[in-house]
């Protein structure tokens, strides 16, 4: 019994189980003992001594009949439900450590898995399972049935005041050499510095086309001196190796060839988003110790105890020397990229380039990735995705083409640039995805694309049937890849196909070569497959760790006791399937991904708190029905302003950070258990749907501003998008504007012929009144 108590109790996530036996019950009347039900009660584990923990697990209660009233009214008054039940078909069964089983799965039992003890042919112990389909299935049974096995080896071995948290579920040794991608030595195949190999590409082609923005294109040789006539200048503004250097630069053919300058030097590039708040800038500067930062325009803002440069004026800049190639092929570090952070501050990941050197060479093969394929540039540096985007594509001597961030927010425009440039490889997020997918299939273009790849976030491959009945090249493969920041971009890889579509699949695929994923409980035990638990991830790509934030490192990252390998803890909820493949199922806490940004809720948070008159915050993800996911934050306090709210945490947070909706509560709902009731906050401040807001044109009228029947007729279309009802007045960005509502509303736009519905006329403008008098205007002074 104790074997299985442990065993079951450790499948079900812990906090102990409920087992039910048939046992003889004694009667008062003549017809002697019944046969009933003992019901045990088993304890968790935690801090028990073997000895003591099999005692426990004798503690029984028992009832009258195998189907008892009594029984199940006790238990559901306790909200509770049975686990298991055993059979003994035979008297006092000795245990042994070689057993035989058999599984056969039902429909609907009246426990979810019944186990039954036989005596077998070879006068051992035979184990019969079977098991409801809607609680098991056949692979995670066999596991139990092993880890049962398993169980009482050591339970027979160990000493008796040994703790029973000290027990496996799985042989360890066994299970590592099974959960890990093969063997990829990276630095023995490409060596350890970026620009070593980059500039071995450059030996071999050399007048191959390596970066394209807009009309202007560089060759590899071209990309080669560009990016050393800035690696001299930024030396000689005294950056040197181990260095972090700033790039707060607008996507343009000069981006690239500044990350690879800094490398050259030795040093470490640390990418900033123009769009970031200067608040998060400033902060970014201060804690990454920079000692230059390199601009697009002038940032007479930002922190004076830092440098600046514009990019234009380094290729001016009088250099003594040339860069030495002792310099240029030192390895170091590659980049630091900000991540959010649960305290309110974001938090620098430090990747070195042996990280990179080895993504590529994992995925090289598997992708058939080579010098015929054109790849595009579609995210900020300061997203790891980008990462995969340029070196992936550079260090296979691919063609990169820099996409400005308006034509990244133009779902049509970008297609157009697929057809016409002839792109071979995607990289997307599912959401940026789903628009692409709307345009592609309102026109139709022909598409060379042959490789698609998923990342930043969960996708639902059902979304993908569209795309997959519509482009029917048979040589174009879909990739969904898991991985975090922490970890070199990527960790596992499934393709995806008409399958998983139909079957709504949301696996991720197993470890890429050189990369390897263990599940763990919440005490840091293997667990078998099939189980739930945390996501541990070991291999190539393991950052050096968070810059400046020893604390951190000690709870994320830590050497495993059987492996001895060193390992990231992510967070994040998974199982292994008995194949290897994960499904990832999630975040154990308050982190979330939106648009494949990884945001912490607390963060976010702690923002709002710091706004005068705010006394409370709660912020959640909404993830309605079709996508389209947002932030929703929930304030109380003395007469919080939402408008007030949105433009003091606009200082500080990135635009995908900024919920779109806020709301006012005069207090939090709670849950039973004293938590907040996000269920009942969202009932109280949910509105009706818009179709069903009462509206007319008179509403409008009556704000400020609100001076034509074009105005009126552009917010009743932006109601449509913001789900609330809009007024001509209301400015984009107090509403909760990002740049995915800024796309849709451009898409409605067009639809009524607006000449000013593009994402830029819609960040500029601002507000429907403004964009109606650009349009009046315009119909004004166009003759006939």
């Amino acid at each position: 019994m104790p074997a299985i108590a442990l065993t079951l109790a450790r499948f079900r996530g812990g906090g102990g189980a409920l087992i039910a036996t048939l046992v003889e019950i004694a009667s008062d009347d003549k017809m002697g003992p019944r046969e009933g039900l003992a019901l045990f009660t088993l304890p968790d584990a935690v801090d028990r001594a073997i000895a003591d923990f099999a005692k426990s697990c004798g503690e029984e209660r028992r009832f009258a009949g195998w189907h008892s009233a009594e029984m199940d009214r006790e238990l559901r008054s306790a909200g509770l439900s049975v686990d298991a039940c055993l059979w003994f078909d035979i008297a006092n069964p000795t245990w042994s450590l070689a057993h035989s089983a058999d599984y056969k799965h039902a429909g609907v039992l009246a426990y979810p898995l019944n186990i039954s003890l036989k005596r077998s042919n070879d006068n051992g112990l035979h184990l019969s399972y079977s098991f409801d389909l809607s609680a098991y299935h056949r692979s995670m049974i066999e596991s139990f049935d092993r880890s049962v096995s398993f169980v009482l080896r050591q339970l027979k071995s160990s000493e008796t005041q040994r703790s029973a948290d000290e027990i496996l579920l799985v042989d360890s040794e066994e299970l590592v050499t099974t959960q890990k991608g093969s063997t990829v030595p990276a630095a023995a195949l490409m060596g350890d510095s970026l620009i070593g190999a980059l500039q071995a590409l450059v030996a071999s082609q050399p007048d191959a086309s390596a970066i394209t923005f807009q009309d202007d294109t560089l060759t590899y040789a071209e990309f080669d001196q560009l990016s050393s006539r800035y690696a001299d200048a930024i030396r000689s503004l005294g950056v040197r190796k181990n260095h972090r250097v700033g790039i707060c630069v607008e996507r343009s053919l000069e981006l690239v060839p500044l990350l690879a300058a800094v490398l050259k030097c030795g040093a470490t590039y640390v990418p900033i988003d123009p769009s970031t708040p200067t608040d998060r800038k400033e902060f970014i500067i201060a804690d990454a110790e920079m000692s230059l930062l390199i601009v697009s325009h002038p940032e007479s803002s930002l922190c004076a105890s830092v440098r600046t440069v514009q990019s234009s004026a380094l290729l001016e800049t009088d250099v003594a020397a040339a860069l030495s190639d002792e310099v240029a092929n030192r390895p170091a570090q590659a980049y630091i990229i900000y991540t959010s952070g649960s305290t309110g501050r974001p938090k620098g990941v430090l990747i070195p380039q042996k990280n990179v050197l080895a993504l590529v060479e994992a995925l090289r093969g598997r992708l058939e990735l080579s010098s015929q394929d054109r790849w595009t540039l579609f995210h900020s540096t300061a997203f790891d995705f980008s990462t995969w985007e340029i070196w992936g594509c550079l260090l296979t001597g691919g063609h990169l083409f820099v996409i400005s961030y308006f034509l990244s927010r133009s779902p049509e425009g970008f297609l157009q640039l697929l057809a016409d440039q002839k792109i071979t490889v995607l990289n997307q997020t599912p959401t940026a995805f789903s628009q692409l997918q709307d345009a592609f299939l309102a026109r139709r273009p022909d598409l060379q694309l042959r490789l698609v790849i998923f990342g930043g976030e969960t996708l639902d491959a059902s979304t993908l049937l569209p795309w997959m009945n519509s482009y029917l090249c048979s040589d174009c493969r879909v990739f969904n890849m898991y991985g975090i920041t922490e970890t070199t971009v990527h960790v596992t890889a499934e393709l995806i196909t008409r399958k998983h579509a139909l079957a709504c699949s949301r696996a991720v695929g197993a470890p890429i070569d050189g990369w390897s994923v263990y599940i763990k409980d919440p005490l840091g035990r293997l667990l078998p497959r099939g189980l739930t638990g945390e996501i541990y991830v070991g291999g190539h790509g393991l950052a050096t760790g968070y810059w400046n934030n020893p604390d951190e490192n000690e709870a994320r990252f830590a050497t495993d006791e059987t492996s001895g390998q060193r390992l990231y803890r992510s967070g994040d909820r998974g199982r292994l399937r008995p194949d290897g493949r994960l499904d990832h199922l999630g975040r154990l806490d308050n982190q979330v991904k939106l648009r494949g940004f990884r945001i912490e809720l607390d963060e976010i948070r702690s923002v709002i708190l710091q706004v005068a008159g705010v006394s409370g915050s709660m912020v959640i993800l909404r993830e309605p029905e079709g996508g389209n996911s947002f932030l929703h934050a929930f304030v109380t306090g003395s007469g919080p302003d939402v408008r007030h709210i949105r433009a003091e945490i606009s200082r500080a947070l990135p635009d995908y950070m900024i919920p779109r909706k806020i709301s006012v509560l005069e207090r939090f709902p709670l849950t039973v258990n004293g938590k907040f009731d996000a269920a009942m906050a969202l009932n109280v401040t949910d509105r009706q749907p818009v179709e069903e807001v009462s509206w007319s044109p008179a509403d409008d009228r009556q704000a400020e501003g609100d001076t034509d029947e074009l105005g009126v007729m552009l917010a009743r279309s932006w109601s449509s998008v913001f789900g609330q009802a809009v007024s001509a007045s209301d400015n984009f960005f107090d509403l909760g504007g990002d740049s995915l509502m800024a796309v849709k509303l451009a898409a409605i736009m067009r639809e009524l012929n607006c000449p000013f519905g593009t994402v830029r006329d819609i960040f500029v403008y601002q507000t429907p009144n403004r964009i109606a008098q650009e349009w009046y205007d315009q119909l004004m002074t166009t003759p006939g």
